[in-house]
């Protein structure tokens, strides 16, 4: 196990004051954004393990997450384009050079509608995100499980939380179950409410299948054949001809969070993908 020195620091947006933890002096950067209702605390495995040795790691907590604040504006802020703008941002005054992102779960989702934004973009890789070609197609991408209401309500109960815990992985401990219901109680309420209100209300989302293709960038997509959220069909048959390989990058044995799951496995397709990516 690796320990690096971790530098936590405050950076001021126009949505709110953004969390950001740095990791690591030398080599490739690369920033770790984390999905709704969860914290930058989730990639807790790529700060002991190996990339933090000879890589820059970057995350960041969305507004209203971990230790973010909550924003003056929430009905604006917590939306897909206020967190982008916020999270861009975030990585433009955090990053110098080149730098590779990864986003997970709805996370990913923010990271696409933030690359306009973000120049020194070099590579995107998506975990547990599916590109949407718009609002229409959520039905399609998404499985939804009964569990994952609660993701889009300001109320959850402490049964809620245990349930949606454990399916953020397939093989789930106490210890992490522990970690992302703590995160979930520490978000806030509102940034849920707001979600689900613009979900239930069909306001239009932009095309984020033609966002990648005009960004024109390398895109990963990695997805876990065990992911109770994501419909690997419509996964199967989105054209992308950017998609890093020229294809998904399947996982039979991991569901929504390979960075949780199979951490080695993760850390090694991450050091693959910033190697052919980085200029």
């Amino acid at each position: 196990m690796t320990f690096q020195k971790i530098i936590h620091q405050t950076i001021a947006t126009s949505e709110a004051d953004l969390s950001v933890t740095r990791s690591g002096m030398d080599g490739p950067t690369i920033c770790l954004l984390h999905g709704g209702s969860f914290s930058s605390g989730i990639f807790h495995k790529q700060f002991e393990g190996g990339l933090a040795a000879d890589h820059v790691l970057i995350t960041i907590d969305l507004p209203g997450h971990g230790r973010s604040r909550r924003p003056k504006n929430p009905e604006k802020a917590y939306t897909l384009a206020g967190y982008a703008q916020a999270v861009a941002e975030a990585i433009n005054a955090s990053a110098d050079g080149p730098v590779v992102l990864v986003g997970h779960s709805m996370g990913g989702h923010v990271l696409i509608n933030a690359l306009r934004h973000i120049p020194q973009a070099a590579g995107l890789m998506l975990v547990g995100t599916p590109p949407l070609e718009g609002l229409h197609s959520m039905p399609e991408a998404f499985l939804n499980p009964p569990e994952q209401a609660c993701l889009f309500s300001p109320e959850i109960t402490e049964q809620q939380r245990t349930a949606i815990a454990q399916l953020f992985s397939a093989t789930p401990s106490p210890s992490l179950t522990e970690r992302i219901c703590k995160a979930i109680e520490a978000s806030d309420p509102k940034a849920r409410q707001v979600i689900g209100e613009w979900i239930t209300a069909g306001k239009e989302i932009e095309n984020e299948v033609a966002l990648l293709e005009d960004w024109g960038g390398p895109v990963a997509l990695i997805h876990g054949a065990l992911d109770p959220f994501i419909n690997a069909l419509y996964i199967r048959r989105l054209d992308l001809p950017n998609i890093w390989r020229g294809e998904v990058q399947w996982f039979r044995d991991a569901g929504h969070s390979l960075f949780l799951e199979r951490p080695a496995a993760f850390e090694r397709l991450v050091r693959q993908f910033v190697e052919d990516v980085m200029p």
